[in-house]
């Protein structure tokens, strides 16, 4: 498993990232960037795919996105929950 730290992904909401970390969502890091500049896959509760950016934007895939063309490097976690740190800074 890879863990990333909570400012990782500077584009991936906060509410995101804290679904992740509690294993309510999974992401996953893709072995080589994709044709379309995907670097994770994100998949929800509901079965839902996103293919993200290195920075953690939403890539536009005209559809939903073949997982089979996808090569699977490591599951992805985040070390801290950026709405507590947040919370802390203030």
């Amino acid at each position: 498993m890879k863990t990333l730290d909570a400012s990782d992904l500077p584009t991936l909401p906060a509410e995101v990232k804290d679904l992740v970390q509690e294993g309510v969502y999974a992401l996953y890091a893709l072995k080589a960037s994709t044709r379309t500049g995907g670097a994770y896959l994100l998949v929800t509760q509901a079965d839902e795919v996103y293919v993200l950016s290195p920075g953690g934007a939403v890539v536009e895939t005209g559809g939903a996105p073949d997982l089979s063309s996808f090569e699977v490097l490591a599951p992805v976690t985040f070390s801290g929950s950026e709405r507590v740190r947040l919370n802390q800074a203030s």
